[in-house]
């Protein structure tokens, strides 16, 4: 049974191709009627479906084998193209081989004629190119003869008139023939030229020389206005140098009387000091001894010391006489209730102390 499930191959289709199934058509009756059956299995008996079923079967088997001939022989037609196939390939084989050498020197002589076809195609093209050009310079040449005999035609005259030139000036053997006037002219013209040349130079040369010249009295114009505003700032620096040294100098002279001044006033407060010192060292004092030859010793090489002792001498011997001008005040408020001569020898005796 499992051989039924082979696909049949009908005798027009390629073995390739692809085949409908086999047994759709009979499937679909044989399950139609498997349902009558069983729709009607009440009214047939098991041996009458048996041998219904057998008889189906050897159809089966007859379709079977049919199909497996005709599969067989579509085999055997398939071996038999296939070897057919494979003597063809091999006398293609053998046909290329045997004329592979003359396809080969067929394709040579091809590119061969291909590559002279194309040399000659170039080889056209260049001549033909060529063609073109020589008959533009024919054309043009054409077209100079034409230009040149216009202008021969014009300067004939010109010749006639050297000519005339050269006869008349051969008795003074200046010019013998034409060309010696013509290189006579060259070289004028030549010289004129050089001339010329040299005057375009020199102009040139003095535009530069003008130029350098008026930037250089530029330049020397704003470095006299540098210099002059220079200057000017240092007459008005020296001007203040002069105000401030006047300044000075009154400074210095005020300084100076007021120094003198200053010195003056030192010199009488010092001799003040001196003569009360003086005074005072005349007086006998109770306290200190006289020290003025002492002090005076010092007034050179410690002039404030000096002052300082004199001072500190001078103040002792102020309050000693305040002292004395008290004691006397008190003497005196004492002799108020004493008689006159009392009051008298006291006074002498004070004045005489003092």
């Amino acid at each position: 049974m499992a051989e039924v499930q082979q696909n049949p191959v009908s005798p027009g289709t390629f073995l390739t191709a692809v085949q409908p199934a086999p047994f759709d058509d009979f499937a679909t009756d044989d399950v139609g009627e498997l349902e009558a059956l069983v729709a009607g299995v009440t009214q047939t008996t098991q041996s009458t479906l048996l041998l219904k079923k057998r008889k189906e079967m050897r159809e089966v088997d007859d379709a079977l084998d049919f199909m497996k001939d005709e599969f067989r022989k579509r085999m055997e037609a398939c071996d038999e193209r296939q070897r057919e196939f494979e003597k063809k390939q091999l006398t293609m084989k053998e046909q290329v081989t045997r004329f592979e050498k003359f396809i080969q020197e067929n394709d040579a002589k091809r590119k061969r004629a291909e590559k002279k076809r194309s040399d000659e195609i170039g080889k056209g093209e260049r001549a033909e190119k060529k063609r073109v050009e020589w008959l533009a310079k024919l054309e043009k040449a054409r077209i100079d003869t034409n230009n040149m005999r216009e202008k021969l035609r014009r300067l004939v005259r010109y010749q006639s008139y050297l000519q005339s030139v050269v006869d008349r000036s051969l008795g003074d053997n200046d010019y013998d023939e034409i060309i010696d006037i013509l290189n006579r002219h060259k070289t004028l013209l030549k010289a004129n030229i050089d001339l010329q040349e040299q005057q375009t130079l020199a102009e040139k040369t003095v535009d530069n020389v003008r130029t350098t010249n008026a930037q250089e009295l530029t330049r020397k114009q704003n470095s006299i206005l540098v210099d002059n505003s220079k200057i000017h700032e240092k007459q008005t620096e020296i001007e203040n140098l002069k105000q401030s040294n006047a300044n000075m100098d009154n400074t210095i002279e005020e300084n100076a009387k007021r120094s003198a001044s200053a010195k003056k006033d030192a010199g009488q407060v010092v001799m003040s000091i001196k003569n009360l010192l003086n005074r005072c060292g005349t007086a006998t004092t109770k306290q200190k001894k006289h020290k003025i030859p002492k002090i005076m010793k010092n007034e050179k090489t410690h002039p404030l010391g000096f002052l300082d002792e004199c001072m500190g001498h001078i103040s002792v011997r102020v309050v000693e006489l305040s002292e004395i001008v008290d004691e006397y005040k008190r003497q005196e408020s004492k002799s108020s209730h004493h008689p006159n001569n009392s009051m008298i020898d006291n006074g002498d005796e004070m004045m005489q102390s003092s």
